[in-house]
């Protein structure tokens, strides 16, 4: 009987682990497939790396509806890069993630850190889901690291597709740190620098402190 009781309970617990529910991975969506919710009645927008179905928000925005229709089956990340928490506001409308295609999350298999990519290449490389920028010759990938630049999604966005070397040179000439954050991003070089070479970004100089050196040497000699 005390066999017959133990064998049930496992059978019990056999199937009740056979029929608990498996874990379920959170959907992911493509920029296509956001872009076919660009009315109002079925509106969906991309912020970061989330995919947001704002279509309830539309009337409920404290900024107006035209706001939001104008985000509809396209990437918002820009127009609430000034919102202080754009993921606590949008918290409950959030319905998945971005699917990053595999060959702007990294690069390609025939790429290295010393290929040589043209302007016309980096060029076809802009949107926020695929992000490549030219700095000081060498180019970048720049995809995995625009939800967390500490400085906001719109700056990187920014430089998506362009030569973004006066953008970074002006916020970041001589910054070890941002350098090194960009190291592992490297992908190849535009071909006027070595892959080896040491980038050490500089902000333009106007000649002035030389001038001013040399007048100075002029002056001791007399």
């Amino acid at each position: 009987m005390r066999l017959r009781f133990i064998a049930a309970l496992a059978t019990a617990g056999f199937v009740a682990v056979a029929m608990a529910p498996a874990a379920v991975a959170a959907p992911s969506y493509t920029v296509a497939e956001v872009a076919k919710h660009a009315s109002a009645s079925s509106c969906w927008t991309i912020v970061g790396t989330s995919v947001y179905d704002v279509t309830k928000y539309i009337t409920r925005n404290t900024g107006g509806a035209a706001m939001i229709k104008a985000l509809c089956g396209k990437n918002g990340t820009a127009a609430f890069s000034g919102q202080a928490s754009p993921k606590k506001i949008l918290a409950r409308y959030r319905i998945g993630a971005l699917k990053v295609a595999a060959s702007s999350s990294s690069p390609s298999s025939s790429s290295s850190s010393g290929s040589v990519i043209t302007a016309a290449m980096v060029a076809t490389h802009a949107t926020p889901t695929d992000c490549w920028t030219t700095i000081s010759g060498r180019v970048y990938n720049l995809t995995p690291f625009i939800a967390s630049h500490p400085g906001g999604v719109a700056r990187i966005v920014a430089l998506c597709g362009t030569n973004g070397t006066a953008a970074f040179t002006g916020q970041h000439a001589g910054n070890q740190a941002a350098l090194a954050a960009l190291a592992p991003l490297q992908i190849g070089t535009d071909g006027t620098v070595s892959a080896t070479a040491t980038a050490v970004p500089k902000a333009p100089s106007d000649g002035d402190d030389d001038d001013d050196e040399r007048n100075g040497d002029e002056g001791d000699d007399d």
